[in-house]
């Protein structure tokens, strides 16, 4: 299973730029959202929410998060 379709499953969209791929979901019955990013030129991951909360990262995202680092030659 690719990065992409691990996000897909856990309810992420994906789009990319030329430096930039991003995953974004929008917590149910709230207007927050959570994005992951991955920085291409500065080899990061970038975590954001629009409500500056603390949120969790459960195994399943963390798996999905260390794939796509994978996929990209990180690790």
């Amino acid at each position: 299973m690719t990065a992409r379709e691990m996000f897909e499953n856990l309810g992420y969209r994906r789009s990319s730029d030329i430096d930039v791929i991003k995953y974004s979901k929008k917590l149910d019955y709230t207007f927050y959202w959570i994005e992951v990013m991955f920085d291409l030129l500065e080899k990061e991951i970038v975590l954001d929410d629009n409500g500056y909360e603390a949120y969790i990262i459960n195994c399943a995202l963390l798996k999905a998060i260390n794939k796509q680092c994978e996929e990209l030659g990180w690790i």
